[in-house]
């Protein structure tokens, strides 16, 4: 566990975003530095000493300075990470201030607010990126450890369940243009399609459809500006087959209509001559 005295029990070092290429692995060192790292989509691949950590999505990994760390495996193409550097004050600490409270963090957490604590990852990078004074990127990096502070701690013994949520969303990922379901996909990996959707909650925050719906409008994006298919040609390439529905799960996920979408995008992608 590690405690955190906010306002005055830790110094920000940096912080970045990591975007995979497909290629490569986390390099071996050790740093003098607390790191925090918040997968957001993907899965890295970590060994910190003798303990081993595969970070799915919407979770975090709090490594310790003076450790070894190393990757044990290649970056998927998919994956994207936030990472901040940060060290604690040593631990003759004065007593709580009022006002004062200690933020006690897990090192290996299952984010409950997945979304939010990217959010917040995003604005730490845009001020940092700004110059913006210590302060500031200290009450954000605060607001993210209070998020996860009130997130769930991870327990190894339910890795397996950890790997059933990967390996169904990386079935999605390649067959969301099929007809597929929360039952088809709890089939194909042979489990229960309740107990599927419960992990899916569990760990990603959302529901197996979500994921289905979410890959499919992502790929009908990219068609929507880069090709001139029609829209009920896009709908059944993502693995619609009502176009009308297919208008209504856009809508819902980017705000506005696919046509809207098209008018608003394909002049930008399309007509650059």
């Amino acid at each position: 566990m590690i405690e955190v005295i906010s306002n005055i029990g830790l110094k920000i070092e940096n912080g970045g975003l990591f975007i995979s290429r497909g290629q490569g692995i986390h390099p071996r060192r050790i740093i003098h530095s607390w790191e925090l790292i918040f997968v957001e989509s993907g899965s890295l691949s970590i060994r910190e000493d003798n303990d081993y950590y595969t970070v799915g999505a919407g979770q975090c990994l709090i490594l310790a300075p003076g450790k070894t760390h190393e990757g044990t495996d290649n970056f998927p193409a998919d994956l994207k990470f936030f990472w901040i550097h940060f060290t604690l004050l040593p631990s003759e600490l004065p007593a709580l201030l009022p006002g004062e409270s200690t933020i006690t963090l897990a090192n290996y957490i299952r984010v409950k607010d997945s979304n939010s604590v990217a959010s917040l990852f995003r604005l730490f990078l845009s001020e940092q990126t700004a110059n913006a004074p210590v302060e500031l990127l200290n009450t954000i990096f605060l607001l993210i450890l209070k998020k996860l502070a009130a997130s769930v701690p991870f327990d190894k013994h339910t890795e397996n369940e950890s790997v059933l949520v990967q390996q169904a969303a990386a079935y999605i990922r390649t067959h969301y243009h099929l007809k597929i379901s929360t039952s088809s996909v709890a089939a194909k990996l042979k489990c229960n399609p309740d107990y599927l959707g419960r992990l899916f909650r569990q760990y990603r925050g959302l529901t197996v459809t979500d994921e289905i719906n979410q890959q499919r409008v992502k790929t009908a994006e990219s068609l929507l500006v880069t090709s001139l298919f029609s829209l009920p040609d896009i709908a059944t390439r993502c693995g619609f087959t009502d176009t009308a529905y297919f208008r209504e799960i856009f809508k819902k996920y980017k705000g506005v209509t696919p046509k809207k979408w098209r008018e608003r995008y394909s002049r930008i992608h399309i007509n650059t001559h």
